[in-house]
């Protein structure tokens, strides 16, 4: 059997016995016998390695230079990154979902693919749809972002506080989830899960709450910002969502708000679904009133999650507490959101707002698109002030296309 070629190292040490023998740089043949005896190698091999050092020597490197013949020029030929790249932007998107389908679109293997993703050679996106935007409703997104900003004396714009809005939302919360992942022991035995049907997994319909933190110096104590979590007995229609307005997140906003605010006209910023009321509903203008108070209802811009705390980040959140408690039945449904709800902390809700404020600064540079990427601000950096400053350029362009 063939040995393995000589390492860097070994040839050194070959070279370097060989010299020990030598008179004045000559070495006779018994020397080269006395190399192959101690490191067993053909008489060739030794031979080739001293006539090599012999060639290459030189008064600053006394050994000379010993690499292999063979390093760049055996094994596989090093893959073209950038080849590979052109080719995977040439391949359908639907043939790039999975690392298999794309490692077969471009005839290599999976670990080629792993490792040149480790590499950054290209990257993993997540794409979610997105709602399909008129020309009414950019204009919409636009108009409502720009509302949300101000001019300082200086000329510098930058967004208002938003102290005085609360968003309100629905979302259904499953009791459990189809999968979930859990770090067992090695020798744990795996839990085992099992539902009547996964398609029957108990929801309930829950509708939120919010506003943005702050200090309140009526109370001398923080603000968190969670006006309520409500939970709807029954499928919501126009008659449950203007109770459970009048009945219950109302009367929350007057318990709970900062005393200071209450000069504010503070408004309740909806979505525009069917069952939602207008916002000159007179028992809900009348129910707003009540008190000294001015509370209003407003909606957001048509398709437009992303100008809605909740939908940005904050029922994700929730959500997220709420599936590491096992649930079975609504009453422990019930227990498990709220305890998620009451244990989610006013800065999260705070960054979030902040992360409003950024995507509205995104959708006036997009013209009022939603094809932006919300880009990261470093938001432990700049919890104070509650406001900052948008780039009047863009804000400039968008006035004009507005």
């Amino acid at each position: 059997m063939r040995p393995p070629n000589l390492t860097p190292t070994q040839r050194e040490t070959i070279v370097c016995f060989l010299l020990d023998r030598s008179d004045n740089g000559e070495i006779s043949g018994g020397d080269i016998s006395a190399a192959v005896a101690k490191y067993e190698r053909h008489r060739s091999t030794i031979s080739r390695l001293w006539e090599l050092h012999k060639k290459t020597r030189t008064e600053e490197n006394r050994l000379g230079n010993l690499a292999s013949g063979l390093i760049g020029s055996c094994g596989r030929k090093a893959i073209d990154t950038d080849e590979l790249r052109l080719q995977i932007r040439k391949i359908p998107l639907s043939r790039r979902m999975t690392i298999k389908s794309l490692a077969a679109a471009l005839g290599v293997s999976t670990t080629v693919i792993r490792r040149l993703l480790k590499e950054g050679a290209f990257r993993r996106h997540s794409s979610n749809v997105k709602p399909a935007l008129t020309e009414e409703n950019r204009l919409a997104r636009v108009q409502f972002a720009l509302s949300h900003t101000t001019r300082k004396r200086g000329g510098e714009m930058v967004f208002a506080d938003m102290f005085d809005v609360v968003h309100i939302d629905e979302k259904r919360f499953n009791e459990d989830t189809d999968r979930k992942c859990y770090y067992l022991d090695a020798n744990e035995e795996e839990p085992v899960r099992q539902r009547q049907s996964k398609r029957f997994i108990c929801k309930t319909m829950f509708i939120a709450a919010v506003a943005r933190p702050r200090y309140d110096a009526h109370r001398k104590q923080a603000f968190d910002g969670t006006i309520g979590i409500w939970a709807f007995a029954e499928d919501v229609d126009r008659e449950a969502y203007k109770a459970t307005l009048i009945g219950d997140i109302i009367p929350a906003i007057k318990a709970k708000w900062p005393r200071s605010g209450k000069k504010r006209t503070i408004y309740i910023q909806q979505d525009n679904a069917k069952p939602h009321v207008s916002v000159d509903d007179p028992d809900i203008m009348a129910a707003g009133r009540s008190g000294g108070w001015d509370i209003r209802m407003r909606c957001q811009p048509p398709n437009s999650p992303d100008l809605n705390v909740l939908d940005l980040g904050y029922f994700r959140s929730i959500q997220s507490l709420q599936y590491q408690t096992e649930c079975r039945g609504v009453e422990a449904l019930l227990d498990a959101v709220n305890s998620a709800f009451s244990a989610m902390k006013a800065d999260t809700l705070n960054k979030i707002f902040m992360t409003l404020q950024t995507c509205m600064e995104c959708i006036i540079r997009a013209n009022g698109g939603n094809n932006y990427k919300t880009p990261h601000r470093g938001k432990d950096a700049l919890k104070k002030p509650a406001s900052y400053q948008c780039r009047s350029l863009a804000l400039q362009k968008s006035m004009i296309k507005a």
